[in-house]
């Protein structure tokens, strides 16, 4: 909640500067007794001034009207699908592979397009490469299937390699 008031204070500090340099390029005689009044001078404060103003009405827009959910138009109205919706999904879907655990879910919505963030823990006498290809394109298949919606890319980050409990990798090859 700090954080998120020192952005606020932050935006609306660069929401004042901005809108003093423009004041002060469009009417330089007024604020300070400075020679101020070269055209280059003047040009170069108010071409700042807009792009801080430009940059403020930008990032006032993009995380204000961030909505988390997703919609999506159907024959009888509107589905809105929320991101705890699809985390669980995604969970149930990955927890359906004995090879992974500790499942950490994400997801991002740019546009209409829906990106995905899987990171978990594999164990290491798996084939992980294919346990993991496999599990990126179920959880596309699912969240189609499921919910009609299209990902665009599913990112799985294997963060640890575990070693199943009572098994050697010798053992296992026969070597002892």
């Amino acid at each position: 909640m700090v954080r998120k008031l020192f952005f606020a204070v932050a935006w609306l500090g660069i929401l004042f500067l901005s809108l003093m340099g423009i004041y002060l390029a469009i009417f330089p005689k007024s604020i300070f007794n400075l020679n101020i009044e070269g055209l280059i001078f003047r040009g170069a404060i108010l071409g700042v001034a807009v792009f801080y103003l430009l940059i403020f009405i930008e990032k006032l827009l993009m995380n204000f009207e961030k909505s988390k959910d997703y919609q999506v138009e159907t024959e009888n109205g509107k589905l809105t699908v929320s991101s705890a919706s699809i985390n669980n999904l995604v969970k149930e879907v990955v927890l359906g592979n004995p090879d992974l655990k500790n499942i950490r879910t994400k997801n991002k919505i740019k546009g209409k397009k829906l990106f995905i963030t899987v990171a978990v823990d594999a164990y290491s006498d798996s084939d992980i490469a294919k346990n993991v290809s496999e599990t990126q394109g179920r959880i596309k298949h699912e969240i189609f299937e499921y919910l009609s919606l299209e990902v665009e890319e599913v990112e799985v980050k294997v963060s640890k390699l575990l070693k199943r409990r009572g098994s050697s990798i010798l053992a296992e090859r026969g070597e002892e």
